[in-house]
């Protein structure tokens, strides 16, 4: 196998899988805005922010795979240096990443009914991913060979703290999200509606992530002549950006289901005063009264009083309204 092979093989391919992601992203991002016109703006910008995000970020990814393997091809020594556009693209990703682990920290607020020492946890370990992963970041600008920065005396030692204050916070707020959702769910759920949407938690709060980020520690350590870490540094941004926006766009497909809007209400932006479905709780209350006779002895009148009560949960409040029907029924005896 040859150099180029070796060093770049891995990488090239990998790129194409992020490419791959990053119209999975975009898709995402449209489907997004078509079936949620009503969310809250801060969150449309958050979506369209992580689709500019990885739009440019693969647009730096193609600019230095062109540089390693069509501009300089037949030079191996190329792929010891640390091209300017690797150090803005592990930038990018840590921005991504960050975006998604602070939505992760605001479920985990709601969903754990604000329980504070989880949710500082978890928020701490998310600060301290996107410290050391600016750390690596701005040492990839200052450290010009990959070879040099690999004997540094703080690379590991960044890198190693980025990526395991990552995975850690990818698998606390997953554990935690699961474990609330399962102790919050209604009893009268069906059991194959509770497993599916578990399922799709697991999925979409962190633990492919959380893979991907011992993945790059483990080949980053390991595998010191192959740059097959930066392959899965590319893919691990993508993922960050399609979890956010599936958690998002699970909305509706939840809803059909029926599963119950409070939860979703709360960690996924939905707009104030936005039409959500309501759960009706119906009260029947029956008064007979018969009334003095008005005209013939023998004409009765009979009122039967309906009263229903609809509620309707919101994010943050519970506002019940309660309508009364009133029959009138008139019997000739």
């Amino acid at each position: 196998m040859s150099v180029a092979e070796n060093l770049g093989g891995n990488v090239l391919i990998c790129m194409f899988i992020a490419a791959v992601l990053n119209g999975v992203t975009l898709t995402q991002a449209l489907y997004y805005y078509q079936t949620y016109p009503d969310d809250r703006r801060s969150l449309k910008l958050v979506v369209a922010a992580i689709s500019a995000l990885e739009s440019l970020h693969t647009v730096f990814c193609v600019t230095w795979a062109y540089v390693y393997l069509i501009k300089h091809f037949g030079h191996p020594d190329i792929f010891d240096h640390i091209y300017w556009t690797i150090s803005t693209t592990i930038v990018i990703g840590i921005i991504v990443a960050g975006i998604v682990h602070c939505y992760y920290v605001r479920r985990v607020w709601y969903m754990s009914n604000q329980n504070k020492p989880l949710t500082a946890s978890i928020a701490l370990l998310a600060i301290m991913r996107f410290a050391f992963g600016m750390t690596v970041a701005i040492l990839c600008y200052y450290i010009p060979y990959w070879s040099t920065f690999r004997m540094h005396k703080y690379s590991d030692v960044t890198v190693g703290l980025a990526l395991s204050s990552a995975a850690a916070v990818d698998i606390l707020a997953a554990i935690s999200l699961i474990y609330y959702l399962h102790t919050t769910r209604p009893s009268s759920n069906l059991k194959d509606s509770r497993v599916n949407m578990l399922t799709v938690y697991i999925i979409n709060t962190g633990l492919i992530t959380s893979i991907f980020s011992l993945l790059i520690l483990v080949t980053f350590m390991a595998l010191h002549s192959n740059l097959v870490f930066l392959a899965f540094i590319e893919i691990q941004s993508r993922l960050y950006a399609n979890s956010f926006l599936a958690s998002l766009n699970a909305r509706q497909t939840l809803r059909n289901k029926g599963v119950n809007v409070q939860f979703s209400s709360y960690d996924f932006g939905d707009k104030p005063g936005s039409p959500t479905p309501a759960r009706i709780r119906v009260v029947k209350e029956t008064v007979k009264t018969i009334d003095e006779p008005s005209e013939s002895p023998h004409e009765r009148g009979e009122s039967l009083l309906f009263k229903t009560g609809i509620t309707e949960d919101s994010a943050s409040d519970l506002n019940e309204k309660n309508s009364e029907l009133k029959i009138t029924l008139s019997s000739n005896i």
